[in-house]
């Protein structure tokens, strides 16, 4: 992880390049392995938001998902396909960041 980087967020109607950009970071992605993404639920359980705030626009859930097993979970992650998984936010796992363009 770079200094100054964030947790990334999907967010493709807010960029004209993310969905490529996503793509980029699929290439490097482990197959069966789960990507914690900025977005959670952590104020208002299935009300999702992005680390900034805003309401989480771009939802792609796995089958069976968001599940809230044993009512912690509240983060989302990834796995390659870009579906997307509820988990326990402090759960071990790996993080797709991104660096903020700059203004």
């Amino acid at each position: 992880m770079a200094w100054g980087s964030k947790l990334a967020i999907f967010d493709i109607d807010d960029d004209v390049n993310a969905e490529e950009n996503i793509l980029d970071m699929i290439n490097d992605m482990v197959e069966g392995e789960l990507y914690f993404i900025g977005a959670h639920d952590l104020f208002n359980e299935g009300h999702y938001l992005d680390i900034e705030g805003k309401e989480l626009r771009y939802i792609k859930w796995y089958y069976n998902e968001p599940n809230n097993y044993n009512g912690s979970q509240n983060c989302i992650a990834v796995n390659k396909g870009l579906k997307m998984f509820d988990l326990e936010c402090d759960y071990p796992r790996y993080a797709i960041c991104m660096i903020p363009k700059e203004e």
